[in-house]
């Protein structure tokens, strides 16, 4: 288990390390002692590859909770905005991100397209929010598309650390509750 140094000043992983790194993230809730048979290395190795990500920064638990057991359902509202909100975007970005339901905000293209990803227990509460945001910026979304999302997707390791390639993200159904 060895990390090397690119010519871009990062870390290169050996392949064991990588593959260490991303059963473990993907499989966070086994214990050790159980992962160290599917790779094939000793316990040992395991946990100081592991306190080695640490230190990189490679290696970060991310809490996952299923919502719908608690009464939420996710739902991807896709909008472009009016002039006006155009006119005051740093405030509805700032107004977008920080609001209790919003989860995540990104931008979907150019000409003021956005995606939000919202957490709400039903459509009203789901209305309730759009409308709140629309009421302050004078009627922010000027055409918008919701849709519940019916599986949640996790970004891939590549995306959550560039330093190491990932092919495929993982995909969580929620139904079977299994990967």
């Amino acid at each position: 288990m060895s990390t090397e140094r690119s010519s871009r000043g990062t870390s290169v992983l050996s392949d064991s390390d990588r593959t260490i790194l991303l059963l473990t993230q993907n499989h966070a809730e086994k214990s050790i002692s159980s992962l160290k048979d599917t790779v094939d290395v000793s316990e040992h190795q395991l946990r100081r590859a592991i306190t080695r990500f640490k230190q990189l920064g490679l290696y970060k638990p991310l809490p996952i909770v299923n919502l719908s057991i608690i009464g939420y359902s996710r739902y991807q509202v896709l909008f472009s905005i009016t002039q006006y909100a155009q006119q005051h975007i740093v405030t509805f970005k700032k107004r977008l991100t920080e609001h209790p339901l919003i989860y995540f905000f990104c931008e979907i293209g150019g000409d003021f397209q956005y995606m939000i990803g919202i957490h709400a227990k039903n459509l009203k509460e789901l209305d309730d929010c759009l409308s709140s945001i629309s009421k302050e910026f004078q009627g922010a979304f000027a055409e918008r598309d919701i849709l519940p999302v019916i599986e949640m997707s996790f970004l891939g390791t590549g995306l959550l650390c560039p330093r190491l390639p990932r092919d495929t993200p993982v995909t969580w159904k929620d139904q079977g509750g299994s990967l």
